[in-house]
């Protein structure tokens, strides 16, 4: 069935602006032209199909055959229609039906590359690939995938390390919980004092040194456990600090004799 495109940009036309019947009947002239855009009718014909006058109809019909120096279109001097034996012809039916959108252009591509798809599938059952041509698609195919498989290796392994420092976390703060008379720490740890113990462990990883250094300076300093006639007890995060670990490992939070202060 013929069919004619209509697109928003006819309320911009010139023939916008002309009277409510030779606007009805250009509408029902593009309904109705054919394949070619003819409009095979009689004026009193197309009177009856646009519900207009015969005035109305002659009006319309002599508008649209002249030209419009207001028409966007400078073909045929803006002429939309011209007479012809069996009625009369769209000038630019052509333009009308071949215009598309953005969206009906893309469209268009995918329906074609689709088909160019299903071709090659069928092409391929009627002639198989050679072993050749089989073996340099699966050597591409595990070229794809290998960026995939190092990444995926990558993610593992970075979960294990993720997985080895929260340990090495839970066994720092078990070790200070144990200690006596400190105040006691959560976990999971603050962030505040994950990233303390974090850059400790950059410089001593080894958990030999935290409990052969750092957990017995704690447990032998009457200092850090409160047990001094000073207000003070020492909590994991302030032991973490870089100055303050610093001095623990000097011995400066050492018991001293009495009578000395800190």
């Amino acid at each position: 069935m013929p069919f004619v495109k209509i697109y928003q940009t006819i309320l911009d036309s010139s023939i916008w602006m002309q009277p409510h019947a030779t606007r009805v009947v250009w509408v029902t002239m593009l309904a109705m032209g054919n394949e070619h855009g003819v409009v095979e009718m009689s004026p009193i014909g197309l009177a009856a199909r646009a519900r207009v006058s015969m005035p109305e109809i002659e009006a319309a019909l002599a508008y649209l055959s002249s030209p419009d120096e207001y028409s966007k279109s400078k073909e045929y001097e803006g002429r939309r229609i011209e007479d012809v034996p069996s009625g009369w012809l769209i000038l630019n039916h052509k333009e009308y039906r071949e215009h598309r959108t953005s969206q009906q252009i893309l469209t268009a591509e995918r329906v074609k590359l689709h088909r160019k798809r299903k071709e090659a599938s069928a092409l391929a059952v009627t002639h198989p690939p050679t072993y050749t041509e089989t073996e340099a698609e699966a050597k591409k195919e595990k070229e794809l995938k290998a960026p995939a498989k190092v990444a995926t290796k990558k993610k593992k392994e970075i979960k294990a390390t993720h997985q080895e420092i929260k340990a090495t976390h839970q066994w720092i703060a078990d070790q200070w919980n144990t200690l006596p008379d400190v105040n006691k720490c959560r976990t999971p740890l603050m962030t505040a004092t994950t990233g303390m113990l974090n850059e400790r462990l950059k410089e001593h990883p080894l958990k030999t040194w935290w409990e052969g250094e750092f957990f017995p300076r704690i447990r032998q300093s009457s200092f850090l456990r409160g047990k001094s006639d000073l207000p003070f007890v020492a909590t994991l995060g302030w032991a973490l600090g870089k100055n303050n670990c610093a001095k623990i490992i000097e011995d400066l939070y050492k018991d001293k004799p009495q009578g000395m202060v800190y």
